[in-house]
């Protein structure tokens, strides 16, 4: 009863000290007593609508109640599986005793820690992280939004305390907007058979936008294109943002009561262990797609069925995550250097709440703190080795398509870095940089799934020089004495009363010149990152030399407008340092 009265009074104390706002939420709390673990049964064990439920599945045997010859029935642990979508009625169960176990992103946990800190035997300890989401989470827009910046004032709608407020806090901060510039319209359900959901706030014309898992987001959009309004669509709804791009915005994972670990931190660390074997068992069979595959397919869809509708959604939902496995829990659990790791994501996320009102605090959260190099050694786990995100060959030719079409910039994630060089330069000397590329990088270490294009450009003047030339003999002799002391290839262009061929040259100079700069600022910045312990695939980066097709100066019909002034002429030496997205490019991206 004490503790009933605590957890009450608790409450009543958080409520007391949250403010109401237009986009104020409440602590999340639940009124359930204290009660302890019941032991030595099959323990329920909650799973949520998501891909990386298949590990926990497939280690139970592809069955809801543990198998005696599945992964976790030979390690002598039994599981009760529980599909659960709702914060509230996962964290009744903890509370009660019921479960020793959540689920649910880092947020999820986040959101009720503080209510917990009645009782320290309740205090979540992150125990396993299963995925990150790379390409299962969506922002759909209505009509009239086409980009982040479009967000302020808009009506966003999300399930409250649900797997969708770490990827809206990941997107504002990289979009450089806080909560106070959207408007929240909060759900309680999130998918499927529930109601109130965020497609029907976005249907119902209550928001403009919505943060949904992608097959909601592929039948708002009519497929993943513009929605139709037929169909469960909504006409001119579209899919703007995905976690394929902010792939290090959502990581989920289990969190087990803090006396439940104290006595049972074997099992746990055995649980832990089995869902990362799982996961290297599931990848082998995804690609053999033999019995093995279908019967973990047919299993996923039969636990999540409230939600998940049929084998081929289940399916898909497999490539909507990606298993963290021993190296990236390692990294992510106990790795200072990294830019995404748990104690920053926690902080992050807390900073959100309290602008909210569901937090009064900031609060360390704890993990169990395994010893990964231990798990290594006991011959069940290995690092993966890191495999390339993009097909380089793929990705080239969609920017330049883009390019060609005009619509590289409609891709853009955020403003570009300008970098002007001296005429003829091609060094860059990054110091006057490092402020810009420091706000980059930790936006980078979210939007791992971006690509970025190194855009070269240089002077169209010299080529306007041989134009000119090749058209007035007079000022061809005139700049031919002019620059016959200087050299290089504009100066043999005007010797030689220039025609095409010249010409052409000094067109292809003027591209090769816009690499080498392009080259040069990619090269800095790779090597900037690596001063600060951070590493980029290669592939992440393509090289788009422009040469003199894009000057800052314009267009004149088909040729490039004069420099007017020396400012002009400067301002077309120049590198754009730009951060895009081509998720809906899916080819680009190499597979599993």
């Amino acid at each position: 009863m004490k503790k009933l009265i605590g957890a009450v009074l608790f409450s009543l104390v958080l409520l007391a000290s949250f403010t109401a706002s237009a986009n104020s939420l409440p602590p999340l709390r639940v009124s359930d007593p204290f009660g302890e673990v019941t032991a030595g049964t099959c323990m329920p064990l909650y799973v949520i609508t998501w891909g990386g439920e298949y590990a926990v599945i497939h280690a139970n045997g592809d069955a809801a109640h543990t198998t005696p010859n599945s992964l976790f029935g030979k390690a002598g642990l039994c599981f009760d599986l529980i599909h659960e979508d709702s914060p509230e009625k996962q964290l009744s169960g903890y509370v009660t005793g019921k479960t020793a176990l959540l689920r649910g992103t880092v947020g999820m946990g986040v959101a009720g820690n503080e209510f917990l800190l009645f009782d320290s035997r309740l205090q979540p300890v992150a125990v396993i992280l299963l995925t990150r989401s790379t390409g299962g989470d969506a922002l759909v827009v209505g009509p009239g939004i086409s980009t982040l910046a479009n967000l302020v004032n808009k009506l966003i709608a999300l399930q409250k305390y649900g797997p969708h407020m770490d990827f809206l806090i990941a997107t504002l901060k990289f979009a450089g907007l806080s909560m106070k510039d959207v408007k929240i319209v909060w759900t309680s359900g999130l998918t499927g058979e529930d109601k109130d959901k965020p497609s029907d706030a976005l249907l119902e014309k209550r928001a403009d936008a919505a943060f949904v898992i992608t097959f909601d987001a592929n039948t708002l959009s009519s497929g993943g294109t513009v929605g139709t309004g037929s169909e469960g669509s909504l006409k001119g709804a579209r899919t703007i943002f995905t976690t394929k791009s902010v792939d290090h915005a959502t990581f989920d994972v289990y969190y087990a009561r803090a006396d439940y670990l104290a006595t049972h931190r074997d099992a746990l660390g055995k649980f832990a262990e089995l869902i990362m074997v799982s996961q290297a068992e599931l990848i082998a069979l995804n690609k053999a797609k033999g019995p093995g595959w279908k019967a973990a397919v047919t299993a996923f869809q039969k636990i999540l069925s409230k939600t998940v509708p049929d084998y081929a959604s289940a399916q898909d939902m497999f490539m909507d995550c990606t298993p963290a496995g021993l190296a990236l829990n390692e990294k992510f659990f106990t790795d200072p250097n990294f830019m995404r790791n748990f104690d920053t994501v926690v902080s992050e996320i807390q900073d959100a709440y309290i602008e909210l009102g569901a937090l009064t605090k900031k609060m360390p959260m704890k993990h169990a703190g395994w010893d990964y190099a231990a798990l290594k050694r006991g011959g069940t786990l290995s690092y993966q080795a890191a495999t390339p995100k993009f097909d380089e060959a793929k990705v080239t030719a969609v920017v330049s398509e883009l390019d060609r079409s005009g619509t590289l910039d409609e891709r853009l994630m955020d403003k570009p870095i300008e970098v002007l060089f001296s005429p003829n330069e091609e060094k860059f000397d990054i110091a006057p940089f490092k402020p810009h590329f420091d706000g980059l990088l930790a936006k980078l270490a979210v939007a791992g799934g971006s690509l970025m294009v190194i855009e070269g450009h240089a002077d169209p003047l010299g080529y306007l020089k041989c134009l000119k030339a090749s058209k007035d003999p007079a000022y061809a002799a005139k700049m031919d004495k002019e620059l016959a002391s200087k050299g290089g290839i504009v100066a043999a262009c005007l010797s030689k009363n220039p025609g095409p061929a010249e010409l052409a040259r000094v067109k292809q100079a003027a591209k090769n010149k816009s690499a080498m700069r392009a080259y040069a600022v990619r090269d800095a910045f790779i090597a900037y990152a690596r001063e600060k312990k951070l590493t980029f695939d290669p592939t992440q980066f393509t090289i788009n030399p422009s040469g003199i097709e894009k000057p800052k100066s314009g267009m004149c019909g088909e040729i490039p407008c004069a420099p007017k002034t020396d400012a002009d002429w400067r301002a077309n030496m120049r590198v754009l340092f730009k951060v895009i997205q081509v998720e809906a490019e899916a080819s680009t991206f190499e597979a599993l």
